[in-house]
């Protein structure tokens, strides 16, 4: 079956001399594992296109029976060119390519990922904001899309806040299992998240060691609710930002 459709590239790997294999995050389909042959030559009509969260448009040749299948065509759908540019751009880009690897699966129906991911990756590459602040916000959207999403429940504003992990709230008093206690910046990041979701989220000022603990309660939410996920790669990348 031959198939024409957008793609996001979650990662490649170099394969032989000069190809690559390439997971592709498609709208329809899920993750598609795809051989691009000859792809590391210069002159190849396949070169450059293939870097982490490039926004691409392909045609692929579907054959179930194969885990990895081939490319025809390949052309930019986006040319976000100015994320590979910006170091924190480039964190935050990999950090939410690393979770799509591991939230969505292979040959499934994955188009609220996309949809997401594409808007998240053109607004990223055009901002001049600064960014560091992103990846928690993007978590918090991706936990929503995966159908565990983080509820607010609050009483007020007055204090204090816990993410309940177990039962997936903000909350006034702590839960019955597991829980973290939010600190303001922390707190009003989440609230805002949940609610405005929307960039605004960036220009409260923040504090890099609240963001940090951050990223890791939202993380072991993640892990409390889904099994098997593995830690990031690029969160090497976040230490140095963070």
């Amino acid at each position: 079956m031959i198939i024409s459709t957008a793609a996001i590239v979650l990662k490649s790997i170099d394969f032989q001399e000069s190809s690559k294999i390439v997971t592709l995050l498609t709208p329809e389909h899920g993750k598609i594992a795809v051989m691009v042959r000859g792809c590391r030559k210069p002159k190849s009509k396949f070169a450059g296109f293939f870097d982490t969260a490039a926004v691409l448009d392909v045609v692929l040749y579907l054959k179930p029976s194969r885990s990895v299948q081939n490319i025809s065509e390949v052309s930019y759908r986006q040319k976000n060119w100015n994320i590979p540019k910006d170091f924190a751009k480039m964190a935050v880009a990999m950090g939410t390519m690393e979770m799509l690897d591991q939230l969505v699966h292979d040959n499934e129906t994955s188009a609220d990922f996309f949809s997401f991911s594409e808007r998240m990756l053109l607004w990223l590459n055009d901002t001049e904001d600064d960014v560091t602040a992103l990846f928690p916000y993007i978590l918090i959207r991706l936990a929503d899309i995966n159908g565990i999403g983080i509820q607010y429940e609050a009483r007020d504003d007055t204090g204090p806040f816990f993410l309940n992990i177990e039962e997936g709230v903000v909350a006034s008093e702590p839960g019955l299992g597991l829980s973290f206690k939010l600190t303001d910046f922390q707190h009003k990041f989440v609230k805002k998240a949940l609610i405005a979701r929307n960039s605004t989220v960036l220009r409260n000022p923040f504090d890099k060691s609240e963001l940090k603990l951050l990223i890791h309660h939202l993380d072991v939410y993640f892990n409390h609710h889904i099994d098997g996920l593995r830690q990031r790669q690029s969160d090497s990348i976040f230490d140095q930002i963070l």
